[in-house]
This record gives structure tokens, C-alpha cells and sequence, in this order.
């Protein structure tokens, strides 16, 4: 038999008024009570019916996905963000659209929400949606002023990792970025970051400008192997994602250096499987997509815009 409402208010004693608040996202039920509920689902083999809240609103129902142009739906870190909005939204009972970047302005009408993965400077997609008045949430930051966002605390994130390279001694840092290719501020945001720690520290520092490729692993590699020169007076490298740290790693290891004797190394996002070996900072992609959930239903009640910033945590492994 189909569990309902009623059948989680009577396991958690709960009003089935605020176990609809919490199902919708609504901001004024308490984290707490809301992962009480949604155990009780869990429990229960709960669903809300995408179909009914169809029926009921219409376009509101559905909320749409956007990923950036450059973005691919298939780069790990979007997959992992994107896999865990969709089991918040599933939660929730609202229908899901995945909207092409290029298609956004033509889409716009067909649902009653947007969230904005990979956003960058002067995002246009940030004006789009203001100009069709769609309440939307960007996952990055956003330079226009009034807009719904979540941060993973990137700054930080590239402090903890320099401070972990004094820590260990380390004198001569280098930073792989790509910053100067357009990409998110967020990548900006560490390398100037970790440049500002490293001189509080007394760290000098390198910048390694990342060149252009078909992956983030081999563009980590190519750049490590195009800077090779500069490389044996460095003893530590940070790198803006894990992906470059990587392709970094197997460049250091052909060049002879050995890790973390003579360099040591540290990625940014702790992508699960890829970076089981890698010290990185990690990022909280549940508690990323939970308060993109959140300020979602604040943007759809017209609440005042907000960002969140979601704390991120050093992860010490071999590198």
C-alpha cells in the first residue's frame, strides 16, 4: 500500500502541515525536523508525487538545471553536484529539466525555478533570468548584486592548504591555475588566497599558468611538464582542482621527483574514487545541493536574496 502524509505524521508526530513545508523546502523548517521527516520517508518508501504537483502549479513544478557552456554534464564534479540536486528535488516531489546554456533564454518559460551551475564572471545567465523574472539560485559566484547563491568556502579551503605546507616545513610554493581562462571566480578566489597565506607565512610563491586542454588531468600534466624547469626549486604545489593535481602528479613522478619527499602536492573538490590518494580539500556536495534547496524556495517566496557559504575540510592522504 501507498504511504502517505499522514502515515509519516504519525511516525515522527509531526503536523502534516509542516511535513509539506519541509517536503517543498520551505526555509522555516528547521534542519533538524527536516531530516527527521525524511528519514521517516526513507522508512516508509515514501515519494511525493511529481505528478500531483504538476497538476497543481503547473510550470511552477518543474525546476530546470543549467550548466555553463564550457561545462560537460559528464566532468565528475558536475555529475556529483548534479546527482545530489537531483536526490534533494526527488525528495521534495518536484520535476527536473536539464537546460542547455544556450537554450536557457528559450526555456526559461517552461519552469518556475532555475539553478546555475558553474557560474563565471558576468554570467549571462544571470541576467536572463532577472529579465524573465524566474526565481533562481547560482551555485558560485555571482558579481551582480541581489542573487540567491551557495559557495563552498573556497578561500579557506586555499588557506588550509598552505598553512598545511608550513606546517610541514615547505618554503616554495607553486600555483596551478587556469583563472586567466574565463573559468569561475571560485578558481580565482584560491590562487589569490593561497598567494595572501603564503606571504602572511613567508612562503614565496610561483604561478604556473595552466594551459589549455581537452581534460583537466592531462592540462595538470602538460602544464607540470612545461614548467619542468622551474620545478626543482619547489617543494610544494597547489593545484585548483584534483584533476590538475593529478595529471601534475604523474608529470612530477616522469620528471624524477619523488612525492611528497621532494614535492608535495594538494587538489581542491575530493572527488570521490579519483582522489582517494590525493591530499585535497573537500567540498560538501550534500550540504551544497541541500542549501541550493533552501534558497530555492526563499527565491520562489520573494524572500530577500542571500549567499551561503558552505565550509570545506583539508584531507590529508600521500600527496
Amino acid at each position: 500500500m501507498q504511504s502517505t502524509q499522514y502515515d509519516i505524521a504519525r511516525l515522527t508526530g509531526l503536523s502534516q502541515a509542516t511535513i509539506s513545508r519541509a517536503l517543498r523546502g520551505d526555509p522555516s523548517v528547521v534542519a533538524d525536523t527536516r531530516d527527521r521527516i525524511l528519514a521517516a520517508c526513507a522508512e516508509l518508501n515514501y515519494r511525493p508525487s511529481i505528478g500531483g504537483r504538476l497538476l497543481a502549479k503547473g510550470r511552477r513544478a518543474m525546476i530546470g538545471i543549467s550548466l555553463s557552456r564550457d561545462a560537460l554534464p559528464t566532468d565528475r564534479y558536475v555529475t556529483l553536484l548534479y546527482q545530489n540536486l537531483i536526490q534533494q528535488l526527488d525528495n521534495s516531489g518536484w520535476g527536473v529539466t536539464l537546460l542547455d546554456a544556450a537554450e536557457l533564454l528559450d526555456r526559461l518559460g517552461t519552469v518556475g525555478a532555475v539553478i546555475l551551475i558553474g557560474v563565471e564572471d558576468h554570467d549571462p545567465r544571470v541576467a536572463q533570468c532577472k529579465a524573465a523574472m524566474v526565481p533562481f539560485v547560482a551555485i558560485g559566484y555571482v558579481s551582480e548584486p541581489e542573487v540567491f547563491s551557495v559557495i563552498p568556502d573556497d578561500a579557506d579551503g586555499a588557506r588550509q592548504v598552505v598553512a598545511h605546507f608550513h606546517a610541514l616545513g615547505r618554503k616554495r610554493l607553486a600555483i596551478m591555475s587556469s583563472y586567466n581562462h574565463g573559468h569561475s571566480p571560485a578558481i580565482g578566489r584560491r590562487a589569490e588566497s593561497a598567494h595572501a597565506e603564503a606571504a602572511r607565512l613567508g612562503l614565496s610563491v610561483v604561478h604556473l599558468e595552466a594551459v589549455r586542454d581537452v581534460t583537466n588531468t592531462l592540462c595538470g600534466y602538460r602544464t607540470a611538464m612545461r614548467f619542468r624547469d622551474n620545478l626543482p626549486g619547489i617543494d610544494c604545489l597547489f593545484c585548483e582542482t584534483d584533476e590538475h593535481a593529478l595529471g601534475a602528479c604523474s608529470a612530477l613522478h616522469d620528471i624524477g621527483l619523488r612525492l611528497p619527499q621532494d614535492i608535495t602536492v594538494a587538489g581542491f573538490d575530493d572527488l570521490p574514487g579519483l582522489s582517494r590518494h590525493l591530499t585535497t580539500v573537500r567540498q560538501d556536495f550534500a550540504e551544497i545541493a541541500r542549501s541550493t534547496i533552501i534558497l530555492r524556495e526563499e527565491a520562489i517566496s520573494g524572500h530577500p536574496a542571500r549567499q551561503i557559504v558552505v565550509p570545506v575540510q583539508l584531507i590529508h592522504r600521500d600527496t
